[in-house]
């Protein structure tokens, strides 16, 4: 039988790459499709979100999550350490008695989470590796960000894919450690910058859940 889908695929991102200008196309809803063998990144990556979404146990939803996370981890995991991070907590059994950590596992895509302080407040990078290691690529919209220009605090962002929220910003020179990841926001969610980056981690923001205007 002809495999239309995959023919499909490839045409939608022959589009995707010849198309339309930066500001049309840049948006993580047309987030390009890595492929490792035969393993759609992007399909894979929905796929892991969709499972996060299930209203179900926790341990049930680890053991749903645990074989394409693993997947992900081998295949897609150097294109996108964010999502990695994130998948990899979730499928991680929360240790007992440890209230600092929301249960992320348990909890739908969107979870922001506390600060140390408390407060619905978090750390968030600015940008995002390119999954094919070509350079950065802007986690919000609402911002122009450059080295020269950062969100003021105020600055209403929008997330374009799903981003992980930190207790605190990783050392210079260091990457995340899954243990300070305080929760996680979803695409389109918007969030107001609060505090502004620190001198060593110049392209990070502390922000706050914000209503979408």
């Amino acid at each position: 039988m002809f495999a239309w889908d995959k023919h499909i695929k490839l045409l939608q991102l022959i589009g995707a790459l010849l198309a339309v200008p930066a500001g049309v196309a840049g948006t993580y809803s047309v987030y390009r499709t890595y492929v490792a063998g035969s393993i759609s990144c992007h399909d894979l990556r929905s796929s892991i979100i969709a499972t996060l979404d299930k209203n179900l146990p926790g341990e049930a939803k680890r053991a749903l999550l645990r074989e394409d996370v693993e997947k992900f981890e081998k295949n897609c995991g150097d294109q996108d350490p964010d999502a990695r991070v994130i998948f990899h907590a979730a499928v991680t059994a929360p240790k007992a008695a440890q209230n600092t950590t929301p249960a992320v596992a348990s909890a739908p895509t969107a979870i922001f989470g506390l600060s140390r302080s408390g407060e619905r407040r978090g750390w968030v990078a600015l940008f995002r590796r390119n999954g094919d290691g070509s350079g950065n690529e802007p986690n919000f919209d609402g911002f122009t960000v450059s080295a020269s220009s950062l969100p003021p605090v105020g600055t209403l962002l929008t997330a374009r894919s799903i981003v992980p929220v930190w207790l605190a910003p990783p050392p210079a020179g260091q990457g995340n450690d899954s243990s300070v990841l305080q929760g996680r926001i979803a695409a389109g969610t918007c969030v107001k910058v609060v505090a502004v980056s620190p001198p060593a981690r110049r392209f990070w923001a502390e922000v706050a859940p914000e209503t979408c205007k």
